[in-house]
């Protein structure tokens, strides 16, 4: 019994507290921004990838970077062992934790015929340059606002504008866009406060809802620190952390 508590808890241990994720990787042709509407060359140098169905949950994930390690790297010089992806997109068709990266970054890890690799992989801080954007959603209006965050060093987990004096909610679309539907018509210098996934907030006014234009924020979010890893990934957890206690506790007492 002692020995199957302790199997669990070694199990518990690493689910509480580790953010890797192991699954395949495979590869598609990158032909358009897909899902989550970020503006990127599409030949240019950055890699991307698409993510699982569930783990995309709707666009939540767009824009976060992770770094991949390929398990099945055997030392070829010609290929590189570990890459980090920016998440563009969604695979519908893939399973969770499994990735579909774009053809140039598979190609970094094998040739593309090899078709699937054995990959791990963990969510990082983007390495960006700048402050952090606002981007205005194309074909929305003064009476229809949509608002995209990008450029983003950690991931964004709430949008609020504060226009005429009150503070509203806004909605995260899977197209990647935050939506806020005001009474009437936007008024000018709204306010936009745009928090982290590690509680940090910053607002910036804006001077005035122009469809298509990008307002660069005054601000970036301050890198992760592992205390903020293990946070994201422990609060979603709660009934794990209670039996990884419980086990600790079960194999101490029967020891003594």
């Amino acid at each position: 019994m002692k020995i199957l508590f302790l199997i669990i808890a070694v199990f518990l241990f690493q689910s509480v507290f580790s953010v890797e994720y192991t699954g395949i990787a495979k590869w598609y042709t990158v032909d358009d921004h897909s899902g989550c509407n970020l503006d990127f060359d599409l030949d240019g140098p950055l890699l991307v990838t698409a993510m699982n169905n569930e783990q995309y949950a709707e666009g939540a994930v767009c824009g976060r970077c992770i770094r991949v390690t390929n398990n099945d790297y055997d030392g070829d010089p010609n290929y590189v062992e570990t890459l980090d992806l920016l998440v563009t997109s969604c695979c519908p068709e893939c399973p969770k934790p499994n990735l579909d990266l774009s053809h140039k970054a598979f190609a970094r890890f094998a040739d593309n015929a090899v078709g699937g690799l054995s990959v791990t992989w963990e969510y990082i801080d983007c390495d960006v340059t700048g402050n952090y954007e606002i981007k205005m959603k194309n074909k929305s209006n003064l009476y229809w606002n949509s608002f995209q965050i990008r450029n983003n060093r950690v991931d964004v987990t709430n949008v609020r504008i504060k226009d005429r004096d009150v503070w509203h909610n806004t909605e995260l679309q899977s197209w990647n866009y935050w939506d806020y539907d005001p009474e009437g018509t936007i008024g000018e210098n709204f306010e936009v406060e745009v928090t982290s996934i590690n509680g940090e907030k910053f607002i910036d006014v804006v001077p005035e809802y122009i469809p298509g234009d990008v307002y660069v924020s005054k601000h970036q979010f301050a890198p992760s620190t592992e205390k903020d890893n293990v946070s994201q990934c422990s609060k979603n957890y709660p009934l794990n952390i209670i039996f990884l206690i419980f086990s600790i506790l079960f194999i101490f007492f029967s020891m003594n």
